[in-house]
Parts: structure tokens; C-alpha cells; sequence
């Protein structure tokens, strides 16, 4: 997921001409490069959730966990790109997601 989201910001850059090290641009590009960052940001707090449902209670509420999480931060990552009013959708799925995981425990 993470790869397939930098790939994202990529063709973003391109498509912009945005060069790095600059992380300005055009408002799309800037919706692109944030969603990337705070999928990047919330990331090893879903690791480490994932891993002690894992270890502690259940491989298979871990997998069914992580699922969630890929499928809710592709959906968040679509609609940051797309419009600032879909970010709200972030918080529901993460959550929910993250929830299923720790009360797995």
C-alpha cells in the first residue's frame, strides 16, 4: 500500500511539475502529497496494533484488522485527493478499523 501510494505522489509531481525537494504546488498536488504523509504518519500505529493482536490473541482478527486498514486508508487516500470534505471519512474508518483490532485483544 505504501509503495502503490508514493507511486501516486509521484505521477502527482509529474503531472503538476512539482520537483523535489518541493512539497508546494497546486492545491491537487498538495491533497495528494498530504493524504500520502498522513497515511505515512498513522502507520506504525497500525504496525503495532496489528502485531499484538497478532502475537496475543488472534492471527486471523489480526488479518480481518488489517484489511480494514488497507481498505479504509484507500478510500481516505481517494477522497483527501479528490475534495477536503471527504477527509471526516478517515477518522470513522481508522478508527473503526483500530478499534476492531484492539478490543480483539
Amino acid at each position: 500500500m505504501g509503495g502503490y501510494l508514493a507511486r501516486r505522489v509521484g505521477l502527482s509531481r509529474i503531472a503538476h511539475k512539482v520537483m523535489p525537494p518541493s512539497v508546494t504546488g497546486p492545491p491537487e498536488f498538495e491533497r495528494t502529497f498530504r493524504a500520502h504523509q498522513n497515511c505515512v504518519e498513522c502507520y506504525p500505529v497500525f504496525l503495532v496494533t496489528l502485531w499484538t493482536c497478532g502475537v496475543f490473541f488472534s492471527e486471523v482478527a489480526a488479518a480481518g484488522g488489517g484489511l480494514m486498514y488497507i481498505i479504509a486508508r484507500q478510500i481516505y487516500f481517494n477522497g483527501y485527493v479528490k475534495s477536503n470534505k471527504k477527509r471526516s471519512l478517515k477518522k470513522i474508518c481508522d478508527s473503526i478499523s483500530v478499534k476492531y483490532v484492539t478490543t480483539s485483544i
